[in-house]
């Protein structure tokens, strides 16, 4: 079958490219880096192949019976191959059209990086557009992904985290004044549901009482990557895990929504021994306020059982709410 063939099937896997030739693909791969002793390629065989893979390929390899593959003077498979690739079939390909006209992709490819792919894909209909999805419950104000000033700072970002450099960065948060401050960046986090970047990392450090930082890319005036690498210590952003048990009513499909509505995060539902319906939500404990939020949204459809933060911040929300109908009422 003809590399043209293949483009223009769409399918997701093809016979042709079945774990056998991934394996050999593997090997020819390795062989153009350096010349592979029989043990190494037994790693990668038993590695990817199946239990009796090496079997049958450790007869044909000592038959010569793998015409890829060669023995140098010193007994070390080689490859005039040197490397391989294959064909993307039409449905790998109105895919990746589909990803070439989404809006974020230029903060990952420059100008002719994303010319070309868009080039070399016009002759595609893209796999799905924008339209064809209906968002819920989305937010009202996205980040600015096609800004050009959002998309310096965001590329500068990325540099530093692949390079592991420190930041001088320009922020105005929501309710205070500009400030600058220098930071070890951690990782970019995407959220679906606010359809934001943020920026977490580790501020203070020189001074010996670092602290967590958590920006959104929005807010971010501008962005400065130093010349000074990041402290060689590893940097992790780790958070205390929660999980909330939510008792649902059955009315208006609220298991339903609710499973839509918490999808972003690892849940289940189940009823119990008493005939309730009840979720249970794994989340960050950073995140607990937009769980909050989240919740609220359901009314008295949904009830909460545990963990205590979290019963105490809706006990919060909610009687601040009164005090504020109570006030709206006297005036």
């Amino acid at each position: 079958m003809s590399k043209n063939e293949l483009k223009g099937e769409e399918v997701l896997f093809h016979e042709m490219y079945n774990i056998y030739y991934r394996i050999v693909s593997y090997l020819i791969d390795s062989a153009g880096k350096a010349p592979l002793t029989k043990e190494k390629i037994k790693t990668i065989v038993r590695k990817y192949g199946f239990g009796m893979t090496w079997k049958e390929f450790e007869k044909k390899l000592d038959r010569g019976d793998i015409p890829v593959f060669c023995k140098n003077n010193e007994g070390m498979c080689t490859s005039p191959l040197k490397t391989t690739s294959r064909p993307l079939s039409l449905l790998e390909r109105r895919w990746l059209a589909a990803i070439a006209a989404d809006e974020r992709i230029g903060l990952f490819l420059d100008d002719e990086e994303l010319a070309g792919l868009k080039n070399s894909l016009s002759d595609v209909e893209p796999l799905y557009k924008k339209e064809d999805f209906q968002i819920v419950d989305g937010a009202n104000d996205p980040d600015p992904f096609t800004n050009p000033v959002y998309i310096k700072n965001f590329k500068a970002l990325l540099y530093a985290l692949r390079n592991e450099k420190s930041l001088q960065v320009r922020y105005k948060p929501r309710h205070d004044k500009e400030r600058t401050m220098f930071l070890i960046p951690s990782s970019l986090q995407y959220s679906l549901k606010d359809d934001k970047f943020r920026l977490h990392g580790l501020s203070g450090i020189e001074s010996g009482k670092a602290w967590r930082v958590t920006m959104n890319l929005s807010r971010i005036i501008s962005v400065a990557v130093l010349e000074k690498s990041a402290s060689p210590v590893k940097v992790e952003w780790r958070s205390e895990t929660r999980e909330a048990a939510l008792k649902l009513s059955p009315a208006r499909g609220t298991r339903e929504r609710a499973m839509i509505h918490f999808a972003n995060y690892e849940c289940a539902s189940y009823v119990d021994a008493g005939g309730e319906i009840v979720m249970n939500v794994k989340y960050d404990a950073e995140d607990e306020k937009e769980v909050l939020i989240r919740v609220l949204s359901f009314g008295p459809l949904i009830h909460v059982l545990s963990p205590d933060s979290l019963v105490s911040l809706i006990k919060e929300r909610l009687q601040r709410q009164g005090e504020l109908t109570t006030l709206d009422a006297l005036t």
